[in-house]
């Protein structure tokens, strides 16, 4: 598929609603990461899709892809940013037409409805301009009309429900796995209270040097997660077991029996992690803004971190320690270079840890 050179970010008003809506176009077959932008918006009130400098590392997080050559997960996306999300998939039977679009309208009815009062989203896979499977999000409903994000080329649609239900009933073809049945419906419920409202920041607008002084209330709930519960594997399964006050960025087992997967690529180099970097500084400045309860941690020398601080180089030397980490009883200053080489040895196991954020 050819690049597509389209606007990172526009925004448009609704005008059932008067309310404006985050928009973002995708760059080539990156449409399960730029269809969910907007999510990331509304959960952090951080606007992240003029900025290639940011989303390129952290895109490269999976498979090592800078280019936008290779298409993005979904449920990664959701992983990385540490948004609560469930998958739903239904197989549909060998029915009549007709007959199937009829029970996807009922479950927009009975279940799209409801969530999108509650103020979920849903991210959808649809049927693309050209007939193959592509990504959009279902953001709200204005009336009897459904507001949806489609990133290409990065606008917000109008649908009816008939339009939406014919555009979810998606062909086996287009997915090219399930050949047993011809249509399936494909999306995950995304939990976004509260939404954070328009105008948002942008991410250049992040502060370039973070110093957070955790307090003892703080670094008690750090002591505490931090503390392994139970014996256990320094593998992933064996830490998401130990650990369950760390959410991992995992993507869960896809059977009885198989492991936990990485929502970090586990193939790549050193050089091809900074993307980890870049997303625990948002993280943590998303915290620091009051905007969300996270905050980062990587697993350096055998125990987990939190970031605490980072700050830019001072001069050329690329092993001068800009950043801080904490485990609750210490803390450690490295280079971006020396976090990456420990956690790459570490085994490349990130997530995040919920902290209340401080009153503003």
């Amino acid at each position: 598929m050819h690049r597509l050179l389209l606007p990172l970010l526009l925004t448009t008003s609704c005008c059932e609603s008067n309310e404006v809506y985050p928009i973002a176009s995708q760059y080539g077959p990156s449409c399960a990461f730029y269809a969910n932008v907007p999510a990331l918006t509304y959960a952090s009130g951080v606007d992240i899709g003029p900025s290639m400098d940011f989303i390129r590392p952290i895109y490269a997080l999976h498979r090592g892809d800078t280019k936008f050559d290779r298409a993005f997960s979904k449920e990664k996306f959701f992983e990385l940013f540490a948004i609560p999300h469930e998958e739903h998939e239904i197989r549909h039977e060998d029915l009549p037409l007709a007959t199937l679009l009829g029970s996807v309208e009922k479950l927009i009815d009975e279940k799209f409805d409801p969530g999108l009062a509650k103020g979920k989203a849903y991210s959808l896979r649809v049927i693309g301009v050209f007939g193959g499977a592509h990504n959009a999000l279902l953001m709200a409903k204005a009336g009897d009309v459904y507001l949806v994000h489609d990133p290409f080329p990065g606008k917000l649609k109008r649908m009816t429900r008939k339009e939406l239900a014919e555009w979810i009933l998606v062909p086996t073809s287009a997915t090219r796995k399930l050949k047993k049945h011809r249509y399936v419906t494909n999306y995950l419920v995304i939990s976004l209270p509260p939404r954070h409202k328009a105008p948002w920041k942008q991410i250049g607008e992040l502060p370039a040097t973070l110093k957070v002084d955790l307090r003892d209330g703080e670094r008690e709930v750090l002591r505490e997660a931090f503390v392994a519960k139970v014996a256990g594997a320094d593998d992933l399964d064996g830490r998401v077991a130990r650990y369950p006050g760390i959410d991992f960025a995992a993507l869960p087992p896809k059977g009885k029996g198989k492991p936990h997967r990485n929502a970090v690529s586990e193939e790549l180099g050193v050089e091809q992690l900074g993307g980890v970097i870049h997303l625990s500084k948002f993280i943590l400045s998303v915290w620091h803004l009051g905007n969300r309860d996270r905050v980062p941690v990587l697993f350096l020398k055998g125990r987990p971190h939190a970031l605490v601080s980072y700050r830019p180089r001072s001069g050329e030397d690329a092993n001068e320690p800009t950043l801080v980490f904490d485990d609750g009883r210490e803390t450690i200053e490295v280079s971006p270079r020396q976090a990456l080489m420990e956690f790459k040895k570490d085994g490349g196991h990130y997530g995040t840890i919920v902290i209340p954020c401080r009153k503003k």
